[in-house]
């Protein structure tokens, strides 16, 4: 019930609460009450899970990212764990070598992997205790795009690990790295052998990232420009195989 006092009118009208701010009359809506559905809650914990997993890859993954620090990538990595996670279950003690939404997602969106390099790669996961990356026979100077002057492309393998659930941890990380020569004609197919377990309830993801070493007015230079910097994810796994 609204009540009036000195001209000032105090309480409540339906949804409109009237009260003075030093000496003015002033009136706001009452906060309308919203109940929560069991859909509601259950979404709510697996944006919670995503983000917090998100975290714990991309730190595994820092060495490889263009821009770690990167908010709008973070999002982005975060909606599609999510997107993940409320479309499937995890949880269980089944294995998996086609994660919706993860599979091939691009770090660098300005400069994505999987058009950068034009033939495919791809990930064997049915060696106990490796992971396998199959890199096909490339002409650099003709399969993959590079800015001008590139003489080597430096490549970053990565696969990392962690646990799924309430609290995420990375349980492992392993890095590779090689030169890859532009301009000397097809170079033969390679089998990148990363010595990894795949363990039950726990996500792996394996990643690539380019670099570029080019010369620049005369002088040998990493490229820099974010256009150049191609990352993202090749293979992803949750369970053992």
């Amino acid at each position: 019930m609204a009540r009036q006092k000195t001209g000032i009118i105090g309480g409540r009208i339906a949804n409109v609460i009237f009260y003075e701010f030093r000496g003015i009359q002033c009136s706001r809506s009452r906060p309308r009450k919203f109940r929560q559905t069991r859909g509601t809650i259950a979404s709510a914990n697996k944006f919670g899970i995503a983000s917090r997993l998100g975290a714990v890859l991309r730190r595994g993954l820092t060495d490889l990212l263009p821009d770690p620090k990167d908010k709008k990538m973070m999002y982005r990595f975060n909606t599609v764990l999510g997107q993940w996670l409320r479309t499937s279950n995890p949880d269980k003690n089944t294995a998996t070598t086609s994660i919706p939404f993860v599979d091939q997602f691009q770090f660098n969106p300005g400069s994505e992997l999987n058009t950068r390099i034009k033939q495919g790669l791809s990930i064997d996961w049915t060696t106990a205790g490796m992971i396998v990356v199959n890199i096909p026979e490339l002409d650099p100077a003709k399969d993959i795009s590079a800015p001008a002057g590139t003489e080597t492309v430096h490549w970053k393998i990565m696969a990392v690990r962690s646990v799924i659930g309430q609290r995420p941890s990375l349980t492992a990380a392993y890095k590779t790295e090689m030169d890859m020569p532009y301009n000397e004609g097809t170079q033969a197919a390679k089998q990148i052998e990363l010595p990894f377990e795949l363990k039950p309830n726990e996500i792996t993801i394996v990643a690539i990232a380019l670099t570029y070493t080019a010369t620049k007015k005369g002088e040998l230079q990493v490229i820099t420009e974010n256009r150049w910097l191609p990352a993202g994810i090749v293979g992803a796994c949750c369970g053992k195989l």
